[in-house]
């Protein structure tokens, strides 16, 4: 059932211009397509959540941040895909 959550159609959909302009893919990758192929290529191998070797702190608590683009576009389609799936509305409140 993930694997359809994991295909270029579902990445173009969820991807933002805030993300291209923080992880710098156009720069990297010369164009969106080809920054949306590399990740395709690197989720065939297998995802793998546990590269969260980024540690920042936020408000005086730490946060874990993925290291790879690859890796926070995989939390974010699994993100709305849970939200799609339960019909979860304003899931930013306390």
């Amino acid at each position: 059932m993930l694997k359809q959550v994991f295909n270029r159609e579902e990445l173009t959909k969820a991807l933002t211009k805030e993300d291209v302009w923080r992880w710098r893919l156009v720069p990297q990758y010369g164009s969106l397509e080809s920054a949306i192929d590399h990740t395709i290529e690197y989720w065939s191998d297998g995802i793998r959540l546990d590269k969260f070797n980024k540690k920042v702190k936020a408000r005086g608590k730490d946060v874990f941040v993925p290291a790879r683009f690859e890796d926070a576009f995989a939390i974010n389609l699994l993100d709305r895909f849970i939200r799609r799936i339960y019909k979860v509305r304003q899931s930013d409140r306390n």
